[in-house]
């Protein structure tokens, strides 16, 4: 209020409304080759694989049109922002995590980039990201414990693995 007046709580909302719209066009954009890649490696129907002639994969991105859906349906702005604030931070956490333990497990392997003050940086950011990650979840339970379920939600057990008759043989 002190800042922006009595215009900050819609100068706020229009800045959620375009990341939530900008978010829901990218996970649009990528999700489905997400689905199209699993599809592949066996952990979705085959038939998920399929694309149009340029390239899309058109059931891959109607399963995430459904999803999206669904999730706007399913409660009010706030929920959406509480899902993906933990998600992304999440993600984040686990990137920062893989890389701190993939340079560690593979020190031969090719670097194609460095990071600056390596490995500081990354634990400096990973610690980061696990602060926001627990004040998130202490700060809003209900939806960090949703956003929980809906990933538990999308884990395939390895016993449940669709695989081809000829991957069977190797």
């Amino acid at each position: 209020m002190l800042l922006f007046g009595s215009y900050g709580g819609r100068l706020i909302l229009l800045i959620a409304v375009v990341g939530v719209i900008s978010t829901v066009n990218a996970g649009l954009m990528y999700t489905p080759r997400i689905l199209l890649s699993m599809a592949r490696d066996g952990l979705l129907p085959r038939n998920v694989t399929s694309v149009n002639r340029g390239g899309t994969p058109l059931l891959a991105l109607f399963l995430c049109a459904i999803a999206s859906i669904a999730l706007v349906l399913s409660g009010s702005f706030d929920t959406l922002i509480g899902i993906g604030s933990v998600l992304f931070v999440a993600v984040y956490l686990s990137g920062f995590a893989s890389l701190l333990i993939l340079r560690r497990s593979e020190p031969d392997l090719p670097r194609p980039y460095k990071a600056w003050w390596y490995p500081w940086s990354a634990i400096l950011v990973l610690l980061a990201s696990a602060a926001f990650l627990l004040g998130s979840v202490i700060g809003d339970l209900k939806h960090s414990l949703f956003t929980a379920v809906l990933i538990l939600l999308s884990y395939v057990p390895s016993g449940l693995v669709v695989r081809d008759k000829a991957d069977s043989h190797s």
